[in-house]
């Protein structure tokens, strides 16, 4: 685990939902599990006909065709939180979280991309693939998106609403990280969700800090507020933004 240095605060800014977006002619509505995701991207199921992806699709035209599994090529906040859901949900025996994909598990197949919008394009220009993006850059490219399984068992597309609903079911420390349990059982959650977080320090006393400051604190308290679900992400509310302000007032 990495050491977090000193006299830093970090501050949790935005959340949302990873998508699971797919590229599969004739597919317009699909439903996944962790366990199937999990299997694509280890070379277990290769056939979008396999007869576990049949089972979740019962009316759904399923290709005899090759599966390419996306993922991303650097190292991201975004992969690590996809890993750690994978870990929690599928298990310890098989996934591990990490910011890079490929370490994520002993195999892991597919293409890599190097950031959400270039994950997202390939998705768009590759038959028959699929791929974990922001719910923003899935939009931003018109992909299908899959209904993912819930802790409660229920297909779920990922929305502002529904990834609302599963982060503030969270629980935030004081120091303003969020601990996930990706198996809740929440009626109506999206549980792939993740929340993004901004360092800066709190000791040296900077004109930049003091900018910082002011900057996040608008972000918070007014622009996310407005502007964030439009673009596909979740403002945060409440307790959790309570706490961020919080942490916020510390950079200096």
């Amino acid at each position: 685990s990495e050491t977090r240095p000193k006299d830093f605060t970090y501050v949790p800014l935005l959340g949302g939902p990873i998508a699971i977006s797919f590229n599969v002619a004739g597919v317009t509505r699909l439903n996944l599990t962790a366990q199937v995701i999990s299997d694509m991207y280890t070379g277990k199921i290769t056939k979008w006909n396999d007869k576990a992806i049949v089972a979740l699709n019962k009316t759904a035209k399923l290709p005899d065709a090759t599966i390419t599994p996306v993922y991303r090529s650097e190292g991201s906040g975004t992969t690590a939180n996809f890993t750690n859901y994978l870990k929690q949900v599928v298990g310890a025996s098989t996934w591990t979280m990490t910011d890079s994909f490929k370490s994520g598990a002993t195999t892991v197949v597919g293409v890599g991309a190097s950031g959400n919008s270039a994950v997202a394009t390939t998705i768009k220009s590759t038959a028959n693939s699929f791929g974990y993006i922001d719910l923003a850059d899935a939009n931003k490219n018109a992909l299908a998106i899959a209904h993912l399984q819930n802790g409660a068992g229920q297909f779920l597309k990922p929305s502002i609403a529904n990834s609302k609903r599963f982060i503030e079911a969270t629980s935030m420390k004081a120091t303003g990280e969020v601990v996930f349990d990706y198996n809740k059982k929440l009626a109506g959650a999206y549980n792939l969700s993740i929340v993004s977080y901004g360092i800066a320090p709190t000791k040296a006393g900077t004109a930049k800090a003091d900018a910082v400051r002011e900057y996040l604190t608008y972000f918070i308290k007014d622009c996310a507020p407005a502007k964030a679900a439009a673009l596909g992400y979740v403002a945060l509310s409440g307790n959790f933004q309570k706490t961020a302000l919080k942490l916020v007032a510390k950079i200096n």
